[in-house]
């Protein structure tokens, strides 16, 4: 079967750019609690998609390259069987609800976390395409 190619969709130019960052917390019982800092974008289940005056849309998340699941909330828990032992990768990229990555001047709106579980000091690296907060 072959796969169709998804078109992006730009952030318009008279609109502010999506800002994006990923933040991990250990959780006391097990894994990793993400929180995604967002601006100037509305991250919600399709069925509240409505015309709104800044992009729109879910985030895809991704643990070392897999895709685990959509976003529609700002929290998630991310379970330990998702990690491997050593340094692991978490990335958030916006999406539009028909599954078009948002972009800006040809580049993926996105950040994601480089991290070691066995390391006292939890995230090794931080990355956004995005301005800062």
């Amino acid at each position: 079967m072959a796969m169709t190619r998804v078109e992006a969709l730009e952030v318009s130019v008279d609109s502010p750019i999506p800002k994006i960052a990923l933040r991990l917390y250990r959780d006391q019982l097990s894994g990793l609690n993400l929180y995604i800092h967002l601006m100037d974008f509305q991250l919600w289940p399709p069925e509240l998609d409505v015309n709104a005056s800044r992009p729109t849309g879910h985030g895809h998340l991704y643990v070392n390259g897999k895709q685990v699941r959509r976003l529609y909330g700002l929290y998630q828990h991310l379970p330990a069987e998702l990690f491997k032992s050593n340094v692991n990768l978490v990335m958030v990229s916006l999406s539009s609800h028909d599954h078009r990555p948002w972009m800006r001047d040809g580049i993926k709106i996105q950040a994601s976390c480089l991290f070691d579980l066995e390391e006292e000091e939890l995230v090794l690296h931080s990355f956004s395409s995005s301005p800062p907060l």
